[in-house]
């Protein structure tokens, strides 16, 4: 897109309180070549060109050595020499931009393989330049983290990130998948944080695009993740991020599952905001996962079955009052009493139980937007409605038609060739929200094909 498209959408997001984070790439450009630029290049950043401010002949990137993790290239990826102050600028430049443009924050692409001043003989001030730079120039407080996969690297700390950004932790992330995806509850209870790096530095994951795509995690159900999403995003103070998965690997960047709209994550992500600066306590019973969550004037519980085969009966509980409290996924209450809590969760094993005061907002989703479907006589869809007080669709602007829930729809039409447009509307008391979705049924047909030397 254009940077116009970018100003539209922190603009539209800004009304929703919803930020805006850009993922950047400063440590390498794209090309066919580790050792030379695209000529494409000398348009935008004509002294980068000029002056071939790439690495050359540093072998690929490891963990091996400091030199191996900041100075190697990343495949046939030019690696842009970072510690030059002509590069660090070019980097700060951009950054300015996007914060004209509205951006709240940053996500750093590959920000192990750029050096800290801590670095020893490969050090620089890349970091300080770039983030002390933009934080002064911003007139608003930014989210900053960086991807540090898997280890730091030999002789580095993640510590040393710490400063300048959150990081990532996929160790941690990847032991909690695990455990949620073998059934086993107990090992949650022990899972801990990476050492020197605190929750609230700490960027978690169900599954990152770069699992999905290496084929680590595409076996696992969209259920799986979510329960694996909802315990991390209970946790206090750290960041969880939820994958919008394609619908194969070669499609990255389409989105194939709308799970990310399902009840059970907009639920929990209401809940981590709601309960921000509370304490946590987190217990493990009959294969029941539990992370109460409380303060002076909240009480509440993250409740998951992973292992599928204990009783949600009189499970323990440590911090919350007597009295009913609300599950916002199965709109069922819970029960607590002398220390004790039980209740009906919903089919998906996960139960988000407390007393939201604030009013929620419908949520309608489909089975497949349309985006990259065509159909030749008719589609199956199912719409997904939560939150909903009233919900109604129609077709090419037909009658509305009621539902409740979730409904199975069969989109069609008696024309070749035509588009079926479906229209639904949602509230929640008053609140409306309103989406359309559009269909292309196409009938070409190939009679003959003729293929001539």
């Amino acid at each position: 897109g254009t940077q116009s498209d970018l100003e539209s959408l922190t603009q539209a997001a800004d009304e929703y309180g919803i930020k805006i984070i850009v993922d950047v790439i400063a440590n390498h450009l794209s090309g066919d070549s580790s050792t030379s630029l695209d000529p494409a290049v000398e348009a935008y950043e004509p002294s980068i060109y000029q002056d071939s401010l790439i690495r050359q002949d540093n072998g690929m990137v490891s963990d091996t050595s400091i030199f191996a993790v900041t100075k190697g290239s990343m495949g046939d990826f030019p690696d842009l020499i970072t510690e030059s102050s002509i590069v660090q600028e070019a980097v700060l430049d951009l950054l300015k931009d996007y914060v004209d443009a509205g951006v709240d924050g940053f996500r750093f692409d590959a920000a192990k393989h750029i050096e800290t001043p801590e670095d020893d003989i490969w050090s620089s001030d890349f970091w300080p330049t770039v983030i002390n730079g933009i934080e002064t120039y911003a007139s608003d407080d930014l989210y900053i983290y960086g991807e540090i996969l898997n280890t730091p690297g030999a002789n580095r700390s993640y510590a040393d990130y710490l400063p300048y950004m959150a990081i990532t932790a996929n160790t941690v992330s990847n032991n909690y998948r695990n455990a949620v995806a073998t059934r086993n509850a107990d090992a949650l209870e022990s899972i801990g944080y990476i050492s020197d790096v605190p929750a609230n530095q700490s960027v978690l994951w169900a599954e990152s695009h770069d699992d999905y795509a290496a084929g680590h995690t595409d076996g696992l159900s969209d259920a799986t993740l979510t329960r694996a999403y909802v315990v991390q995003a209970s946790r206090k103070d750290a960041t969880t991020l939820y994958f919008a998965r394609p619908s194969q690997a070669s499609l990255m960047g389409e989105i194939g599952s709308y799970t990310w709209q399902s009840l059970e994550v907009s639920a929990i992500n209401r809940f981590h905001n709601y309960f921000v600066g509370a304490d946590e306590a987190i217990s493990i019973e009959n294969g029941f996962f539990l992370n109460e969550r409380f303060s002076s004037n909240s009480q509440g519980v993250v409740i998951v079955d992973v292992d599928g085969s204990g009783s949600l009966e009189n499970l323990s509980v440590s911090h919350l009052s007597d009295g009913h409290y609300k599950d916002q996924v199965s709109g069922n209450y819970f029960v607590v009493n002398d220390g004790k809590i039980s209740g009906d969760m919903a089919e998906s094993g996960i139960a988000i139980v407390y007393n939201n005061p604030f009013q929620p907002k419908p949520t309608v989703y489909v089975s497949d937007d349309g985006l990259h479907t065509t159909f030749s006589d008719s589609l199956d869809l199912t719409i997904y409605s939560f939150n909903t007080t009233r919900a109604t669709f129609s077709i090419n602007g037909g009658e509305e038609v009621a539902f409740v829930g979730n409904i199975d729809i069969t989109l069609t039409h008696p024309d070749a060739n035509a588009t079926v447009t479906l229209e639904i509307s949602a509230w929640y008391g008053d609140y409306l929200i309103e989406k359309s979705y559009t269909y292309e049924k196409s009938n070409t047909q190939i009679d003959e094909v003729v293929v001539s030397n």
